[in-house]
């Protein structure tokens, strides 16, 4: 790393970085700065030699003292690189900017409901509580952005795509904010407890094993906070935090774990047991997939996901019940058919497999396909896409199961019951795509009484909003007067890109990863947040804002029209005991 100081301005400088390949010795370099971010000359530049002298800014600025680097270049100015991913520029001991670049390889998010005295009435302003790839977490609010609460623990770096850690919210609480938690699990055996608010660390245990999967139970201890169960590497159970351990032990055969193997690709299920006073795990179904495929996602429902009919209503007044297995998982897998990797025939799988029995419940292979694919998997319906090879398009399938016009169990639903296991009716549709998806969720709210929508994030940096409607399988291609009263629209095979559905508008995000969304206090609103290089989060009202009056709203009027009903229902009273009075003495 060096750094070059403009010829024109000498307040801007610039930092260059460079690697040289190993085979050929050649060297790439690639220049920044604060302003600009990355650019593509440093013509305007001329490189000054550095000096390890400038560690007297590290406390200052919040950075890791004894793993940072510091340099001292050129009159005062230096620079300051941590291993929490901080950068600092100071010239003459003042700050010229400072950045928090681990903040772009953010690894895990959710977004925390605030207490009553912190939010505010409508529940639009949480804490949106961040992990990153070099083990920082940050806590930040949602309605200004700004920064809350930071903490750096470097156990929980992320080097690979599959050991990144997972955040696990345990507790939301209303009435205080010391008593909300929040579980940070990394693979190689490291769980962080501490307060999502608040960022107040309360807990740090390393196990003997690495993780390969955890399990969220309904059991709280003391405060309330829900416990999880894990498995290890050496097929070891354990209950964290360790007090519940006896109350799990307990009802731990109502729980079941499904686990990943990517070589050879798998899927494996585990039902727990108690033996010798110890909880252990029992291997009671696999699903094999074929070698020539690998998993590229996998995808379940929100534990809390709220469902708020159970069934569609037809246009001829009949009933169709949806099939809602909570314990379904999706699984997408691609592949290389004829094994050529010179000229090699892509393929893309589905499979919908019960987490509780391993039953395939549905599968479908679309040929001449592969990656970028994306998956949203919600109640009874699936939506992913992928790009077609053949046509050089980028398209989005819907699938929809049903269990037909009769519920097998109205209560709740039973993956053990024979008839549960696989839906009556599945509907499919296929569309065309006019642009490449880089990352893909639904919308959320609070009672799930508000029809959704789906995001999307584009290459170009806008975020889409498109209703779920545009992508129901049930679109007909002729249509009749029972799909007119169902509210279905007629089948067309692209689907558009309005631009007032642009939710970001004139802001462009670069490099999307994902995009979580969360409820707000109102059922008419979900909260969505994009993150990748850039941050982006607002709110979207997919079925327009009914339980909010509109400030043009005439509260005049209404408070004279429910004047006028009082008086006169007053006077009314009067009448008819006068009238009553009359008629008693004739």
């Amino acid at each position: 790393m060096t750094i070059l100081k403009s010829f024109d301005d000498v307040r801007e400088y610039l930092i260059r970085t460079s690697c040289t390949k190993r085979n050929d010795n050649e060297t790439h370099s690639h220049v920044w700065n604060s302003q600009n971010g990355l650019l593509a000359s440093e013509a305007r530049y001329k490189e000054i030699i550095e000096d390890d002298q400038a560690e007297s800014l590290l406390t200052d600025e919040g950075h890791m003292v004894g793993s940072s680097k510091a340099f001292n270049v050129f009159d005062d100015l230096s620079l300051v690189v941590s291993e929490d991913g901080k950068v600092t520029l100071s010239y003459e001991e003042k700050v010229l900017w400072s950045r928090e670049e681990s903040l772009a390889s953010v690894a895990a998010v959710e977004i925390v409901r605030l207490p009553i005295d912190m939010r505010d009435r409508f529940g639009l302003k949480k804490m949106i509580v961040l992990v990153t790839e070099n083990g920082k977490l940050f806590g930040m609010d949602t309605l200004t952005g700004d920064v809350i609460w930071e903490l750096f623990d470097k156990d929980f770096s992320s080097q690979r795509q599959d050991s990144q850690a997972l955040l696990v919210l345990t507790k939301q609480s209303d009435e205080d904010a010391s008593q909300s938690r929040a579980l940070v699990v990394h693979p190689r055996g490291f769980i962080l407890r501490l307060n999502p608010v608040t960022g107040q660390l309360l807990e740090k245990k390393k196990l003997s094993s690495s993780i390969k999967q955890i399990a969220h139970t309904e059991i709280g201890d003391h405060d309330s906070s829900r416990g999880v169960i894990i498995l290890d590497t050496q097929n070891s159970v354990h209950v964290y935090p360790e007090c519940l351990h006896d109350r799990v032990k307990e009802n731990i055969y109502k729980y079941y774990l499904t686990t990943v193997e990517h070589s050879p690709p798998r899927l494996e299920g585990y039902k727990f047991a108690v033996e010798s006073n110890k909880i252990v795990p029992k291997l009671i179904w696999n699903f094999n997939i074929n070698d020539n495929e690998k998993i590229v996602s996998l995808n379940i429902k929100r534990i809390d996901e709220e469902v708020h009919s159970p069934a569609r209503v037809l246009g001829d007044r009949g009933i169709l019940y949806k099939y809602l297995n909570p314990n379904l998982i999706a699984v997408m897998t691609q592949g290389n058919s004829n094994g050529d990797a010179c000229n090699p025939d892509h393929f893309t799988s589905i499979y919908l497999v019960d987490g509780v029995t391993g039953a395939l419940v549905h599968s479908i292979t679309h040929p001449k396909t592969r990656a970028p694919a994306n998956m949203v998997h919600s109640e009874n319906w699936l939506v992913y896409s992928y790009y077609n090879t053949k046509s050089r398009r980028t398209e989005v399938s819907s699938l929809e199961m049903f269990e037909g016009t009769t519920q097998s169990n109205s209560s709740a639903f039973s993956s053990l019951t024979r008839s549960s296991i696989k839906p009556k009716l599945i509907e499919h549709k296929s569309f065309i795509f006019p642009a490449g998806i880089d990352a893909m969720i639904d919308t959320v709210t609070l009672r799930g009484m508000t029809n959704r929508h789906i995001i999307v994030a584009l290459p170009s940096g806008a975020l889409l909003e498109i209703p779920k409607i545009f992508l129901d399988p049930r679109r007909p291609i002729n249509m009749l007067a029972e799909h007119r009263e169902e509210g279905l629209i007629p089948y067309m095979p692209e689907l558009p890109i309005p631009s007032e559905s642009i939710i970001n508008y004139d802001q462009t995000l670069l490099a999307v990863r994902k995009i979580t969304t969360s409820p707000a206090m109102l059922e008419s609103t979900s909260l969505v947040f994009a993150y990748g290089l850039d941050f982006f989060f607002t709110r979207v009202t997919p079925s327009k804002t009914f339980d909010i009056l509109k400030d043009d709203f005439d509260h005049l009027l209404i408070t004279g029209v429910l004047i006028f009903l009082v008086v006169a229902s007053y006077v009314s009273k009067l009448l008819a005991q006068r009238k009553a009075l009359h008629a008693a003495w004739k």
